[in-house]
């Protein structure tokens, strides 16, 4: 053998070897959907994992952080890179166990909105103006948005920040100030730990059950009606934003007909803290 024989035949191998090292790079780079996504593909995604069990949520087209949550399960559950953003071999292994378990091998659409109907172009001829006989309404008084915050032994420090925020907010509505509950704030340490503890995010745990019978039997039945909100995130700023711009988690932080809460706040988790508001009134 000459040495270009021996030559062509080392950068042949070479070659070879380069390719072989890429080949999985590239197909690992492949993203179909990641958190902060908005779109039909998330919205395929969500659907497929509620009825595979993963996803407790509404199914809705948006990647947050319960999508999230449920795709960091789904890959551990099946030997993936835990990463909650699906890539191509997550995409294809939740499609495999979603036409094995629904026998449907097409990908679920999720509803679209009915289109909104143009209004029609306003007449040319001018009509008249109608005087209108009612009085003006008088201006709406502006709730008391004053709050003085006070100090609860027994709290940490983001606890006490996150209550303070709370309470900040119900005063912005002119809503009544809500106090501190000790065994609510323990529940609600408990599902926070839980949630860190058994790789979930869901008002109902594998171990403790439903909130509601969590907190009814910490409490002794002193409330009639109780509430959850759930959160992860590196600080109580961004779990309060979040809490504030989703309508139901909104709704319980201003519900007039509270008057305690429990806050339960623990380090861990795919987020870096879990956050735990149980209400009752």
């Amino acid at each position: 053998m000459n040495k270009l024989t021996r030559l062509t035949i080392v950068w042949t191998l070479l070659l070879l070897f380069s390719l072989t090292l890429l080949a999985p790079i590239g197909q690992a780079a492949t993203i179909i959907a990641q958190p902060g996504d908005v779109n039909e593909t998330v919205g395929e995604i969500n659907a497929m994992l509620k009825a595979t069990g993963y996803y407790y949520g509404t199914v809705s087209n948006t990647y947050g952080t319960a999508t999230k949550s449920a795709v960091l399960i789904f890959q551990r559950a099946h030997g993936l890179t835990s990463t909650g953003t699906v890539d191509q071999a997550t995409y294809d292994a939740l499609k495999a166990e979603y036409a094995a378990k629904t026998g449907n091998s097409s990908v679920p659409s999720t509803p679209r909105e009915p289109a909104v109907p143009k209004t029609p172009a306003s007449p040319s001829t001018p009509t008249a103006p109608v005087p209108s006989s009612e009085p003006a309404a008088a201006p709406t008084p502006k709730p008391d948005s004053s709050y003085t915050p006070e100090k609860v032994p027994g709290l940490t420090a983001d606890e006490q920040k996150m209550l303070d925020m709370v309470n900040q907010e119900r005063a912005k509505a002119g809503v009544a100030p809500l106090k501190i509950d000790m065994r609510m704030v323990q529940t609600a340490r408990a599902k926070s730990k839980d949630m860190i503890d058994n790789n979930y995010f869901s008002h109902t745990s594998p171990t403790l059950g439903g909130f509601a019978s969590q907190i009814r039997t910490a409490t002794g039945g002193d409330y009639s009606a109780v509430a959850e909100n759930l959160s992860g995130g590196k600080t109580v700023e961004a779990a309060m934003k979040a809490f504030m711009n989703s309508a139901g988690h909104r709704k319980n932080i201003l519900n007039p007909k509270f008057t305690h809460i429990g806050i339960g706040i623990v380090s861990g988790g795919p987020y870096g803290q879990m956050y735990t508001q149980h209400f009752g009134g």
